[in-house]
């Protein structure tokens, strides 16, 4: 009975993997849209601004990287 509560708790591998594809789109899309705007030449931003943006983006990147290793260190262990 105890096994069973483990199998339901635990997401199978198809699942790990689509969520894997989700968030390497959604990192995709991450990096698209930080090139857009920071890298436009016809924009005026501020330094302080600029930085501050800069840094959200990364830090956004970093939250969904650490997610993928995650997901496949499940993987991996599974």
């Amino acid at each position: 009975m105890a096994e069973d509560a483990a199998a339901t708790a635990q997401p199978d591998r198809a699942a790990i993997e689509a969520e894997i594809k989700r968030l390497q789109t959604e990192l995709d899309d991450l990096e698209h849209e930080r090139n857009y705007v920071l890298k436009q030449t016809g924009i005026h931003i501020s330094a302080v601004r600029l930085k501050a943006m800069e840094d959200e983006y990364r830090n956004e990147a970093k939250r969904i990287e650490d997610r993928i290793a995650q997901l496949k260190a499940m993987l991996a262990g599974g």
